[in-house]
């Protein structure tokens, strides 16, 4: 493995083999596939119309946006307005997703994550989060100063009790809590401290 990673992706073959990784829906090619482009210096012309292809696939797949985040191809995701991290069994959220401050939407729905980073800061221009789905009992403090958020998901989560600093959202429109632990006295009380917001805790149809 360690003569792959260091030598295999400076040649062609090898960069077709990236291809062909990539062209399967398996998880673990698509690992091995980052681990070979992260082992072998890309050359800058050669393959750059086959550079090109994987880095296309690569941009537009849900699992590649997070390898990307994960293995540390930042440059690719610069310009992205939208992560869509859901269903990928994740227990935590990758660091690096926080160095993307241009992002305005993020979705993390229907995964295993358990705890917030407190890092949501971060990100002043999010106006959507989705979490539904997940394990959480608790937010983070700076969740509740995203300034431009105006659409957050919570709904089954293990959530008993939100923070009085929800006051801070003043742009959110909406506040999904569908099949929570918060009590009915409580779903008030956030509804007093919210006035402007629609609070779901049923679907609305």
């Amino acid at each position: 493995m360690s003569y792959l990673l260091e030598n295999q992706a400076q040649s062609r073959e090898a960069l077709m083999n990236l291809l062909n990784l990539l062209r399967t829906s398996e998880a673990s090619n698509w690992e091995l596939a980052f681990q070979l482009l992260q082992g072998g210096g890309m050359p800058d012309d050669d393959f750059l119309l086959t550079w090109a292809k994987i880095m296309l696939k690569i941009r537009k797949s849900q699992r590649g946006f997070y390898l990307c985040l994960k293995y540390n191809y930042l440059a690719l995701l610069k310009d992205r307005r939208r992560a869509d991290l859901s269903e990928l069994n994740l227990s935590e959220i990758p660091e690096n997703l926080f160095k993307l401050e241009g992002l305005r939407k993020i979705d993390l729905s229907h995964n295993q994550i358990k705890h917030l980073p407190d890092q949501f800061k971060a990100l002043p221009n999010l106006k959507s989060l989705n979490f539904d789905h997940n394990l959480l009992d608790a937010l983070p403090t700076s969740l509740y100063h995203i300034e431009n958020l105006e659409y957050l998901d919570l709904s089954y989560n293990p959530i008993e009790v939100l923070s009085p600093q929800i006051q801070n959202l003043k742009k959110l429109k909406s506040l999904w809590m569908i099949d929570t632990l918060i009590s009915q006295e409580h779903l008030a009380e956030v509804q007093s401290w919210l006035p402007e917001t629609y609070i779901y805790d049923d679907f609305p149809f």
